[in-house]
């Protein structure tokens, strides 16, 4: 419950037990419900195991990985966008860099096959992201229908800074996307230009959030919306006034309840952030637990769902000693196991299929060693796989390139190296003590973005 990477090779030595008799306890712990409960839901790694550990595994991806077989990714983020406004300073990006135009249509047809490829086990296998911004696609419409016509879920992250009246008036299509998250980059205009460089962010993106509401309620639209942030530490008073900010979006539309589904906060776990201490942590913490009640009392607040994510998730239950951001990926797993393409990969405009989430920037300096294969030219995902499966892939990893993984990357070469290592001790994860921990054959339906 407070380290889900723990190989049973450690809990042997731990525990000063043969193999024979921790596989014998396993068997046991696997019946009793009490303790399934206990360590999925209390601990401070149970984020971590509901949201990607056990998907991961009960999806196939991660067997057919080590067994080199033949997977249509589990997870795919679809990435296209022509070019961003902002600036961001946390961004990996090339900030000079923008796709090519006469190459739109090419990639919108490349992203049609991709779809009508995927297999229908899991409606909640693509999400629209970015790399750039969406909305700068003109044909984004085209790709949201695409997705929804093939019974696929579909999921947006926009910065919604082009999300304007003229905007979804032209684009209706947005109105029946499945989710849209808008990711606030501050809660004035001060935070915005430091963070975006862009002086009219935060003034655009605040009027537009009530207008897309207001259309989205004329529309009669499902889509269910929601904010990320991801919590600075210099910012981690500022939770409380983006709940402010939340209330005001929520009075301006004028219809006396909460019309926001979901918030999504994240700790910002980059190597090069500045990390909470344990005083941050406390303070963070006591925030978390005091915005629990406040959906329970503000009427513009209630049946909003709050996703804390990983890090947070622990935080918010009193776990402050440590942080489970902080022991992700080290430099001698990821050189074990560089990445774990049948569990994600991301495929940009040009239809290069890159194997970490935070790689897919457009010319993201060094990325490019991390494209797995191009759709376009190789043909169909089942190809690609199919080469990196024979070894076809070769990159000599670097330290640094950790900056290519985002959080789900990072969980997931960790499980990697658990999965090496338990199969070679001879306990592999069915035999483990966790029952989820097993290959599901039937259809999984494992969102990414939002869960309730």
């Amino acid at each position: 419950a407070t380290d889900p990477f723990i190989k049973q090779e450690e809990v042997s030595k731990l525990l000063s037990i043969s193999k024979d008799n921790l596989i014998y306890y396993n068997a046991i712990l696997r019946k009793i419900p009490e303790f399934q409960k206990f360590m999925t839901d209390f601990g401070v790694a149970s984020k971590f195991l509901k949201n990607t550990i056990f998907p991961v595994i009960q999806s196939g991806s991660l067997d057919s990985y080590n067994k080199k077989k033949n997977f249509f990714p589990f997870k795919i983020g679809l990435f296209p966008g022509l070019s961003c406004m902002f600036k961001c300073t946390f961004c990996g990006r090339n900030y000079d860099a923008v796709y090519d135009r006469s190459k739109l249509d090419d990639g919108m047809e490349m992203y049609k096959r991709l779809i009508a490829e995927a297999p229908k086990n899991d409606d909640h296998r693509f999400y629209i992201a970015g790399g750039l911004e969406p909305l700068t696609n003109p044909r984004i419409g085209e790709l949201i229908s695409d997705l929804g016509e093939a019974g696929f879920k579909s999921s947006m992250y926009t910065n919604a800074y082009m999300l304007t009246e003229k905007y979804l008036k032209k684009n209706k299509e947005l109105f029946n996307l499945d989710y849209l998250r808008i990711s606030i980059y501050g809660t004035n205009e001060e935070d915005y230009i430091q963070t975006t460089k862009h002086e009219k962010g935060f003034q655009q993106v605040y009027s537009n959030m009530p207008n897309y509401i207001k259309l989205k309620n004329q529309m009669k639209s499902k889509t269910k919306f929601g904010i990320n942030y991801i919590i600075l530490k210099k910012y981690t008073q500022k939770l409380n006034e983006l709940i402010e900010k939340i209330i005001d979006i929520n009075k301006e539309v004028g219809l006396e309840k909460n019309n926001f589904d979901f918030l999504t906060l994240r700790e910002d776990f980059s190597i090069h952030s500045d990390k909470y201490n344990e005083d941050d942590k406390i303070q963070l913490s006591k925030i978390l637990q005091s915005l629990d009640k406040a959906l329970l009392t503000n009427k513009y607040l209630k049946n909003m769902y709050i996703d804390y994510g990983f890090a947070l998730d622990g935080l918010k239950k009193g776990y402050v000693k440590n942080s489970l951001a902080d022991s992700f990926v080290s430099e001698e797993e990821f050189f074990k196991n560089v990445g774990v393409p049948h569990s994600s990969v991301v495929v940009d405009l040009y239809g290069d299929v890159y194997m970490f989430r935070e790689a897919g920037f457009l010319d993201r300096p060094g990325a490019k060693r991390y494209i797995i294969g191009n759709l376009i030219k190789d043909g169909s995902m089942e190809n690609i796989i199919e080469n990196f499966n024979k070894n076809n892939f070769q990159v000599d990893p670097k330290k640094e390139d950790i900056e290519y993984l985002d959080a789900w990357d990072h969980v997931v070469i960790k499980l990697a190296n658990q999965n090496d290592s338990d199969n070679k001790f001879g306990i592999p994860f069915d035999l483990g003590p966790l029952k989820d921990k097993t290959i599901k054959n039937n259809s999984i339906s494992h969102k990414i973005h939002y869960s309730e």
